[in-house]
């Protein structure tokens, strides 16, 4: 841009010549150009911040198929009023549904601030609503009272346990939906308007929210749950969200799985982590190895007690006793300390023979304090999704459990469309949002197969694949990657992996690797045998260097056999 002229002191060029004496001042020096004139303000220019879309495809064959997408036929006209929400105390999004769900039934009674309108909540600190919630200054603060999530199992001590808080609510603005419309129609090119797309999202999600476990945009159900190992089982969900496209708005919706911890009594989640199918199988004291195992699992899940009738109690599972029932003992503080039995506590206090007395006890609560429970008088709470990463075994069972054809995966999409979105939903016809029960289709084409080229020594240097799959059976590739340096870490004992047999292994494995074409410079590697619970980054960095000055030559692999695929080894070794 040109800057403006600063205009010059005209007396500025008469000093040189009152410095010479001269009478008459020289001529003065023409003016400097004026700037040009700058062109009248013009909007500004509008960038499409999407890329041009490639001319269509024309190779292959065409046909239609139906996607997980669902056309939203009707969108808000209006504007949309959105609301901050301040919950006091703070809690979490599950407790401050429940807040909503009274608050939203307190006002949609009788002259309440509802009874005209149906707002949506995300759960945090946003409302949205189709007509304004006439609160005077756009501000309101509601005082509620409410029951704990356990109310229903503790009955007898609700009342003692009935929370207060305050909602206030905020008005931030309005969503102008125009702006969508504009945008989907194409009369725009500035970015998507995400306030709108956000509010129709949380709309879309409030119903199903209120009424499922929530885990980000998906929600899931227990019907339909499949146990899967170690006292785990994996619950069916749905994952949606509100999608722009061209010319209108379209709900993605697709299929998801989560795993949660099974529900049900402590004696028989026990038995199936060690391997058994029920709590009758259980007949003798574990193992170590499968106490360690059965803590490790149960380690921070939430349970109930069921020996004080009404008078439950619910804990957190912090470890397992060392010994069972029948051998841990405790000092009785009313009695001057004397030493009693877990299994004799019961059996005095609450009438209670345990069945199970070989079976450690629970540590609950805080574990310093040492409060012990049998495990036959617990229960496993329900809807604790597990957070931890899973084992090997809980990992096929998830895969075998969500891989299915496109066909039952088509059938549960349309379910879930059912089952989140029913026909009576009150707040999208509050909004004016109504969806196509119909999956969206689309054009499609299947590409011609491509031929692939192996190295001309194979028995056959060209194939075309079929169904998808093909074969490497006597097949070299076109050009085999060069490994110059390598060596190899044995995580077991020498005991249990002898050096001939993992020797005899990495052979084949060199083998395998130079027909398939790879070129392998020092078949033999150095070999290093290392502790599984040992300080694994260093044997890594001493295999290295092993490999290193074997070879003279910067090492391009290390190669690591587990004893198991167990997850905490595999995890250290690729961090």
């Amino acid at each position: 841009m040109a800057r403006p002229h600063n205009q010059q002191d005209p007396l500025g060029p008469l000093f040189p010549a009152f410095a010479s004496l001269s009478l008459a001042p020289p001529s003065l020096p023409p003016p400097p150009p004026r700037p040009p004139a700058l062109p009248p303000p013009q909007t500004a220019l509008q960038v499409s911040p999407f890329p041009r879309r490639p001319p269509l495809g024309t190779t292959g064959r065409p046909l239609q198929i139906r996607t997980n997408f669902f056309p939203i036929l009707t969108l808000p006209g209006a504007n949309i009023h959105h609301y901050d929400v301040r919950i006091f105390p703070d809690t979490n999004p599950r407790t401050s549904r429940r807040l909503y769900a009274l608050w939203e039934d307190m006002h949609s009674r009788g002259g309440g601030l509802l009874v005209a309108t149906k707002p949506v909540f995300d759960g945090r600190r946003n409302l949205f609503a189709p007509r304004a919630l006439g609160l005077a200054g756009d501000e309101a603060t509601f005082e509620l009272e409410l029951l704990n999530d356990d109310a229903e199992l503790f009955p007898a001590r609700a009342r003692q346990n009935l929370r207060r808080f305050q909602i206030t609510l905020k008005k931030v603005g309005e969503i102008n939906m125009a702006h969508l419309h504009d945008f989907l129609e194409g009369n725009t090119v500035v970015s998507v308007p995400s306030n709108a797309v956000v509010a129709l999202d949380i709309l879309l999600r409030h119903r199903p929210s209120m009424l499922y476990t929530t885990v980000g945009k998906c929600f899931y159900t227990p019907e339909g749950a499949a146990q899967i190992a170690n006292g785990a089982e994996l619950w069916q969900g749905f994952h949606q969200s509100a999608r722009p496209a061209r010319s209108m708005m379209l709900l993605n919706l697709d299929v998801s799985a989560t795993a949660f911890y099974e529900a049900g009594p402590v004696v028989d989640i026990i038995a199936r982590i060690i391997g058994r199918r029920s709590a009758e199988e259980l007949r003798e004291p574990l193992s170590e190895r499968d106490r360690v195992r059965v803590e490790k699992a149960l380690r921070g899940v939430k349970i109930v007690t069921t020996h004080r009738g009404s008078g439950k109690r619910k804990w957190k599972i912090a470890r397992l006793t060392l010994s069972s029932a029948a051998r841990t003992t405790f000092p009785m503080k009313e009695e001057g300390g004397r030493e009693e039995t877990v299994q004799g506590y019961f059996r005095e206090r609450y009438g209670v023979d345990l069945r199970f007395s070989f079976l450690p006890c629970l540590v609950v609560g805080d574990p310093l304090k040492n409060v012990f429970l049998p495990a036959e008088v617990c229960v496993v709470l329900q809807g604790q999704r597990i957070l931890r990463k899973l084992n090997e075994k809980q990992t096929s069972d998830m895969i075998r459990f969500t891989c299915q054809p496109p066909s039952v995966r088509s059938q549960k999409i349309s379910s879930g469309f059912n089952l989140l979105l029913t026909s009576d939903n009150a707040y999208l016809s509050d909004f004016n949002v109504s969806i196509s029960r119909e999956m969206a289709t689309v054009n499609a084409r299947v590409l011609p197969v491509p031929t692939l080229s192996y190295h001309p020594s194979s028995r056959e240097s060209t194939i075309v694949p079929r169904e998808g799959s093909w074969n490497l059976r006597d097949k070299k590739v076109a050009q085999g990657a060069t490994l110059h340096a390598w060596s190899a870490v044995i995580f077991a004992s020498e005991r249990d992996m002898p050096i001939a047999v993992v020797s005899k292994f990495l052979q084949e494995l060199v083998a395998t690797c130079v027909d398939t074409g790879l070129d392998v410079r020092h078949a033999v590697p150095p070999i290093r045998h290392a502790n599984p619970s040992g300080n694994i980054e260093a044997v890594l960095k001493a295999s290295f260097m092993d490999a290193g000055t074997a070879t003279g030559v910067k090492p391009d692999l290390v190669f690591c056999v587990l004893p198991n695929s167990g997850v905490p080894l595999y995890a250290e070794i690729k961090r």
